[in-house]
């Protein structure tokens, strides 16, 4: 299951990046891009804690002045 472009997935997803050949579980935020993300095995937990916290991270990111990658 592709992930959306900008989605952050829960800490504890289980995922194979694009070429690779192991799962590997998410425990911070920001080191793999979903781009870099071929097949979402497992999402992790969610309760509201993280949905407030995505709600934040996105508020924060749309007054971020910097130039965005474009596809």
């Amino acid at each position: 299951m592709k992930e959306k472009k900008n989605a952050l997935l829960p800490l504890g997803s289980i995922v194979y990046l694009e070429k690779g050949t192991v799962k590997l579980m998410v425990v911070g935020r920001g080191a793999v891009f979903n781009d870099d993300i071929d097949k979402v095995v497992f999402r992790g937990y969610e309760d509201e804690e993280e949905q407030r916290y995505l709600e934040v991270y996105q508020d924060w990111e749309k007054n971020l002045d910097i130039p965005k990658k474009s596809n």
